[in-house]
Order: C-alpha cells, then structure tokens, then sequence
C-alpha cells in the first residue's frame, strides 16, 4: 500500500524519552500507511538501542538510521532521502503525539490532497502534568482543501499555528524547493518552515491536536541561555534564509505567512542579541543587516521588533546609537541580580 505520511524523528542521547515517542505512534491500524524513520544522530547513550528494538518489532513500519552527528537538519536530511510518504513531518524524540488524534490525522490524509496541512497540538510543561490546547479560532473552514488566500492570515490563530510541529508538507513539494537543511547547527527546522512555502496553493486547516509539544526541559535549543551560548547557529540559519528570500520571489497571498515566521521565528530571536549581548555579535548582525537593506518588507519587519519591554531597539540600533545604548543600559540594570534583590524585584 502507497504510504500517505513519513514521520522523521531527530534523536540525540533521548534514552529517557525515545520509549514514550515511539509508543506513542505506536497504532496498528495506520501501519500499512505510516513510515517512520528515527535517526540517531550519534548518540552515546542507549538511543541507538532502544530505536533498534521498536525497529525489529515493527520492521515495516519503523526503520533507524545510525549516523554521525550532524544536528537536526543531518537528520532531516537523511529522512528527506529516504521519504516514501506523500506527506511529510517531524516528531522530535522528547515530544509524542496524541494516539487518538494521530490515528484520526492519518486516516484524514486519505481524502486530501493540500500542498500543506496545518494541524493543532498540545502544549506539555515538564514536570507537571499540564497540557494547553492550541486549537483554531473564529470562522475557519476545517478539515478541508481550500486555496490559500492573503486573507486566511488576518486569523491569528492560523498564523500561531504556522509552527513545525503543526505543520505538514506534500514531500514531492519540499523536494521541489530545493530544501537542503543546515548542517552541525541549531535551529533549522525554520528552513523547513519557510523554503516550501512559494510553491504552496491549497492548505487543509486539521482540527486535531496531533502533537504534544514540551516545554521546559533543561538543556532544550530554545532555552534562553542556550540561545545565547549557539548564537552562531542563529546567525547560519538566519543568513540562509534571509539570503534566499531576498532572491526569491514569493506569491502575495503567502506573503503574510513568510513574514509571520521570518519576524517571530528568526528576527525576534536573532537580534535579540543586541540586548542580551550588547555588541559582542556586532559583524554577524551587520551582516544580515547589509543583505536585507534593499528589501523594504524585511527591513520593515526587522524595525518593529519590540520584545524587550515594548522598546523597537532594532530601529534605534540602525538610526540613533544613543537611545539603542540607553536601552541596553536599561536591560543591564534590570538584569542585574543584585539589584533585583536590592529592590526586591
């Protein structure tokens, strides 16, 4: 039977969570339709293992690929390659999907034929055992075909929703964009984000949280201190993307969304480091500043950040030195342990 979906899991030393990742999309049912390929990305511990057993226990469903290290897109990558499914997605080794909606998710995949779906997902907090539920809101039309419109973005849900672990791609579609992830970096899954999205014409909005996404671990890509400590990555992956969308020309109607994750998923995060770092990461920052200058809607989209107390430093970086020093000064203090313990906040 034609496979309808391939599922990559990146895994690197995930020995504690590998078992309730795999168990989780562990269904019978969707077997025969459902490729899962886990690439153990050099792991030292018992990943390897663990993959290996879930593999000789459903060897036509699940297969390991062992291999370097190389970060998440390595492994990507790999998965890429060996893809059979017509769609195509992610599950990282410390997330898992809801079994419920997996099995319903999968089953839904027989009646379309979108360039790409975007589903709902959990949000789980380590340690504890809370679950939010990231659904659609407003009036959507769900659970179908349906052209992609500029006017599909004014829903704030639809654009919260525009996450990689949502979201799901024709795998013929991500071929076409020439997609090759970064290498030895973090955050790369963002490439996986936007480098399909010219090519895309018809969406299915999925009303099934598929995904349990967590927070919270220690040690996560997405931990601010770790941010901090891989800014080198941020800068790989944000040069990359910037550059090719600087040449490459993208539908006005799917131009809300490419803005929406180029501002919060890059953007907010890479130039944050003006404040967090002051002018430490100066040349690479000016670097991307020098390739974005002639792009107006990305100049823009840089100018409006504001996410350290409502203050667009970005802006004030590139037109008045003073005020940007003024707003660093003000992190410094506000940061300040001793301080905050002076003050009692």
């Amino acid at each position: 039977m034609e496979k309808l979906l391939t599922i990559v899991i990146p895994a690197y030393n995930m020995e504690k969570y590998l078992h309730r990742c795999l168990d989780s999309i562990i269904v019978e049912s969707v077997m025969d339709r459902v490729q899962v390929i886990v690439a153990n990305d050099g792991s030292k511990d018992r990943t390897s293992e663990i993959a290996h057993e879930y593999e000789h226990k459903y060897p036509n469903y699940i297969q390991v690929v062992d291999k370097e290290n190389g970060n998440y897109g390595s492994c990507m990558n790999v998965g890429l390659s060996l893809a059979k499914g017509k769609y195509f997605r992610t599950l990282d080794a410390d997330d898992w999907y809801d079994k419920p909606s997996f099995e319903m998710f999968v089953n839904q995949l027989k009646d379309s034929d979108a360039d790409v779906l975007v589903c709902e997902r959990f949000h789980s907090y380590e340690g504890t055992a809370k679950q939010e539920l990231k659904k659609f809101e407003g009036n959507l039309v769900l659970n179908k075909d349906i052209e992609i419109t500029k006017e599909l973005w004014n829903n704030k849900s639809v654009l919260y929703m525009t996450h990689v672990s949502s979201v799901v791609y024709k795998t013929d579609i991500i071929r076409k964009s020439g997609l090759v992830w970064d290498e030895k970096v973090f955050y790369s899954d963002n490439e996986y984000l936007t480098w399909p999205i010219p090519f895309l014409k018809t969406i299915r909005l999925v009303a099934l949280p598929v995904y349990v996404y967590l927070l919270g671990r220690g040690g996560q890509s997405m931990d601010p201190r770790v941010m901090q400590r891989n800014f080198s990555s941020r800068f790989t992956v944000t040069k990359s993307i910037v550059k090719h969308f600087t040449e490459t020309e993208v539908p006005d109607n799917l131009k809300p969304y490419l803005f929406k994750v180029i501002k919060m998923s890059l953007f907010e995060k890479f130039y944050i480091s003006l404040i967090t770092d002051g002018l430490k990461n100066q040349a690479e920052i000016d670097e991307i500043e020098a390739i974005i200058k002639d792009n107006q809607p990305l100049l823009n989209l840089s100018a409006e950040i504001d996410n350290y107390r409502n203050l667009r430093y970005v802006e004030a970086y590139r037109n008045n030195r003073l005020k940007y020093r003024l707003i660093r000064f003000d992190y410094l203090l506000r940061s300040n342990l001793f301080l905050r313990k002076l003050f009692g906040k």
